[in-house]
């Protein structure tokens, strides 16, 4: 257990890298003297130069005037030994938001008492004298921790997307109707079960690694040897029955493997697979794994892919019997994530009954198409009959788009499934059945 005294130490480091959190600091605030004349004088620095002072910084400010006898060098340097790194940013960041919030609300308290002994009421000012109580709480306790202070509608710059947000959807019909999948999304596929989620999610991450994206591949379902199969079937061009004797082959594989990277194009971006227990992963886990290989790893992800969203649990409501509250709540975790980490995230789900077999998908075939359709950016239809996969072929559709056209449209995908590799045709037809 850490005591308030030792806590103060790392929130004070903790808010020199992250100066949103020394705003809502007073004097007063720490229980130590020393850390609060440290976070007074830091809080007044970054008002005036707008970044947080440097160790040496703090030290010139306390040296050259006469508030060294305040906080002794001794003590100053005792504090800026402690690494920040070996705690659990999380958990510091969570504890001392409550910690801010409760000073300050242990603040208003005192202030509105004090304001309630001392004031002369009548029956003409309670309103008034209610009024300054609410006002008190509200205005105290009104903490954001957020230092985005949004775009100015007015700054030409804030009108251009950058180029890096939006990404190829590496299919030729998507990309002109919609633009591609813009970083912050959620795109899903819809299918009936066994009928192709995850042959298109392990293309789009043989696709994006090939133009040089970094991937990251969630998998509930299927083992992670069984994921890259999929993927290596198309990337190293091996036939997909003969896959599991060749890899046994350590020799073979390395050479396969620097023959893919010395022949692309461009360098290929990162790949990796990470296996979770079916129905045991949140949008959460996913998101501390993402930071945590930032952090070890250094691989800052551009596409995540989770196969798939009808096998994950939901963090807010995990006993919940309601799918229709279950698919929404992950959809919207999963699409946070997608914007607090910046990437296109892309994943699937199930038809209800009416569409299985069905040669034709509408949103009204989408398992809990309410909430999932609703949170959505992008919605695909994988459709494939009997007949249809006898003839190698699929139908890709456009359910929904946000932004841009051709809802309705949908082009024919062949497969060549002896090397699980999707390829799009030219044979693109309107449905108007959406």
């Amino acid at each position: 257990m850490i005591n308030t005294s030792e806590f103060e130490k790392i929130f004070l480091l903790f808010a020199l890298e992250n100066p949103v959190y020394l705003e809502p600091t007073e004097r007063g605030f720490f229980s130590v003297p020393e850390i609060d004349l440290l976070s007074t004088l830091s809080k007044r620095y970054y008002k005036k130069y707008k970044i947080s002072p440097s160790k040496e910084n703090l030290w010139m400010l306390i040296s050259t005037g006469e508030l060294e006898e305040r906080c002794p060098k001794i003590f100053f340097d005792e504090i800026f030994k402690k690494d920040i790194k070996e705690y659990d940013i999380s958990w510091v960041e969570e504890t001392a938001q409550s910690w801010i919030r409760w000073k300050h609300l242990d603040s208003s308290i005192v202030d509105t008492v004090e304001y309630i002994n001392t004031a002369k009421v009548t029956p003409e000012n309670v309103g008034t004298i209610v009024d300054s109580v609410k006002n008190l709480i509200n205005g105290r306790n009104n903490i954001t921790f957020d230092d985005d202070l949004g775009t100015d509608f007015f700054d030409t710059k804030s009108h251009v997307m950058s180029a890096e947000d939006l990404l190829s959807s590496n299919y030729d019909f998507i990309d002109k109707n919609v633009g591609g999948h813009s970083k912050g999304t959620l795109n899903v596929y819809v299918a009936p079960p066994n009928t192709g989620k995850s042959l298109f999610l392990a293309q789009d991450a043989s696709n994006y690694c090939k133009a040089g994206k970094n991937v990251l591949f969630i998998s509930l379902e299927m083992g992670g040897q069984k994921v890259h199969k999929r993927i290596g079937a198309d990337i190293f061009n091996m036939n997909v029955n003969a896959y599991d004797k060749k890899s046994l082959d350590e020799t073979f594989m390395k050479q396969k493997i620097q023959d893919f990277k010395n022949s692309n194009i461009v360098t290929p971006g990162a790949l990796t697979v990470k296996n979770y227990e079916t129905s045991n992963a949140t949008a959460d886990d996913i998101d501390n794994f993402i930071g945590k290989i930032q952090d070890v790893v250094g691989i800052t992800y551009d596409v995540i892919l989770v196969d798939y969203i009808n096998i994950m649990k939901d963090i807010k409501n995990p006993n919940s019997e309601s799918t229709y509250i279950k698919i929404k709540n992950i959809c919207e975790d999963l699409r946070a994530v997608a914007q607090r980490r910046n990437v296109v995230m892309l994943s699937a789900t199930q038809t209800n009954r009416a569409g299985f077999d069905s040669s034709n998908i509408n949103m009204g075939m989408i398992a809990e198409s309410a909430g999932l359709a609703a949170t959505c950016d992008t919605i695909l239809a994988i459709i494939q009959t009997p007949e249809m996969n006898l003839d190698k072929y699929y139908w890709l559709k456009l359910l929904k788009v946000r932004d841009g056209q051709g809802k309705g449209m949908k082009c024919k995908i062949n497969i060549d499934y002896d090397y699980m590799r999707l390829q799009e045709t030219n044979t693109i037809i309107f449905d108007e059945e959406i």
